[in-house]
């Protein structure tokens, strides 16, 4: 699950459109939205979260991306349990970012990535 504040991407069903005196139902559809807040765009930010070792192995954690100049929250996610892999998705591409994967089972210290600029989406 990834959360992405209110102004994020949501699933939501249009109204359905009634027709004829009986007030049936004749179509219902899904629609998506864009990001809509200041952190929304085509960019991209992926990667994995690794322990360092020998040889190093993929590790699941609470990985959150912040917009690097206000330290805003932008998304959240976990990694991938088998890969290690994370990604964050239809963000600005024009704003710099820090991502920090956190160890939940408090082990080892957070890693941060800092002044990480999203790559275009494919």
């Amino acid at each position: 699950m990834i959360y992405s504040g209110p102004l994020a991407p949501i699933t939501i069903l249009s109204d359905p459109h009634v027709g004829g005196p009986s007030g049936s139902i004749l179509q219902r559809r899904e629609i998506s939205t864009r990001d809509l807040s200041e952190f929304g765009g085509a960019g991209r930010i992926a990667g994995t979260v690794k322990v360092d070792s020998t040889p190093d192995y993929a590790v699941w954690r609470r990985v959150r991306l912040f917009d690097r100049r206000n330290n805003a929250l932008v998304r959240e996610s976990w990694s991938n349990p088998v890969t290690g892999a994370y990604s964050f998705e239809g963000i600005n591409p024009a704003r710099t970012y820090v991502v920090i994967a956190y160890d939940h089972t408090g082990v080892f210290n957070a890693e941060i990535r800092d002044s990480v600029t999203p790559e275009a989406m494919p």
